[in-house]
């Protein structure tokens, strides 16, 4: 096995393949695919659920369901944790109880 620490952190898991290091890419791998979890903490406190290359370049949307009250009607609906981090509106899934003035 290669075991060659990437720039990630993982250790290459790899048998018997061609890699070059430069000065820009010290050990060589930093176009490999690492297919391990990621463990780079995301900025809501979540466990990252993709694989590390995924995340190679930067933090994903944090793909964590959460659950979250809906100002409008009161019920609580589970949504992404980045789309409720991320203040855009969300729609309740469920069946609206109020009457309208009208009395439907």
């Amino acid at each position: 096995m290669c075991a060659i620490r990437m720039p990630c952190g993982h250790s290459c898991e790899k048998f018997c393949h061609f890699f070059e290091a430069n000065v820009y890419d010290t050990t060589g791998h930093d176009k490999e695919k690492c297919m391990k979890r990621c463990v780079r903490p995301l900025e809501c406190g979540h466990k990252c659920t993709r694989n590390c290359y995924e995340c190679k370049q930067r933090n994903q949307p944090c793909e964590t369901n959460v659950e979250h009250i809906i100002e409008q009607c009161g019920h609580t609906n589970k949504f992404k944790c980045s789309d409720v981090k991320s203040g855009k509106e969300l729609e309740c899934d469920k069946n609206c109880e109020r009457l309208l003035d009208c009395g439907h």
